[in-house]
């Protein structure tokens, strides 16, 4: 399951770790996210279905580039959310699938 998860977890820190401005900061993370999300066969169907809708709104346009310089504060914001939220999820999802794995 950690197919792609260390690619999530850089996107995160770039969201919430880079002192830029939001646009700037979402580019550098979606990047990453999507790529995360192109080794993601491992993850829960669910999850690897609602990362891959995020992957596609971030690419609407055709480029990651094109999509988010088109975008205004508020979806910036909003798609930065889904891919904090989804993340935090997936990281759980790893944490308590190797719980499991530990104690079988």
């Amino acid at each position: 399951m950690s197919g792609g998860l260390d690619r999530i977890n850089r996107a995160v820190r770039i969201l919430v770790g880079r002192n830029a401005m939001l646009n700037e900061r979402l580019y550098e993370a979606a990047r990453e996210f999507s790529a995360g999300v192109q080794d993601a066969e491992h993850w829960p169907t669910k999850l690897r279905e609602k990362a891959i809708r995020i992957d596609r709104k971030l690419t609407a346009k055709g480029r990651i580039s094109a999509t988010i310089n088109g975008m205004d504060v508020p979806d910036a914001e909003e798609i930065a959310g889904e891919i904090l939220e989804v993340s935090a999820q997936i990281g759980a999802a790893h944490f308590d699938k190797a719980t499991a794995d530990s104690r079988a």
